[in-house]
């Protein structure tokens, strides 16, 4: 939600990439205390409904994350800015962290045609 309030025109690293990236952080960590919770707890009935609520999370991140076109949009005008007003100049660790963060959304069938999505997922 905060990537969609950007717009595209003043789009920069720090409001794009490590937004999606601190937003990503907070639902692994949330995944993680849940996956330890499924294994640990003494309680079966805690360990059922924390082993639903990872997987639910999971989906969650995939819907909202991995596969959601606004993000992929949004990574994409900042790469589109980025090469044509050169208004930042990223470190070679950026420059990897934006490059592959596009490659993952590609991998996942993003800049395809929508019908064509529909049947990668």
């Amino acid at each position: 939600d905060i990537l969609s309030k950007v717009d595209d025109r003043e789009r920069t690293f720090s409001n794009t990439l490590v937004a999606l990236d601190k937003a990503v952080e907070e639902l692994n960590i949330a995944q993680a205390a849940l996956y330890v919770l499924s294994l640990a707890s003494p309680d079966e009935k805690v360990r059922a409904a924390a082993t639903q609520a990872v997987n639910k999370l999971r989906m969650f991140m995939i819907d909202s994350c991995s596969l959601n076109e606004h993000i992929y949009k949004a990574v994409s005008a900042y790469q589109k800015r980025l090469t044509q007003e050169k208004h930042e100049t990223l470190a070679a660790e950026e420059e990897y962290f934006l490059r592959e963060t596009l490659n993952e959304f590609k991998r996942n069938g993003l800049e395809l045609p929508y019908e064509q999505q529909k049947r990668v997922r």
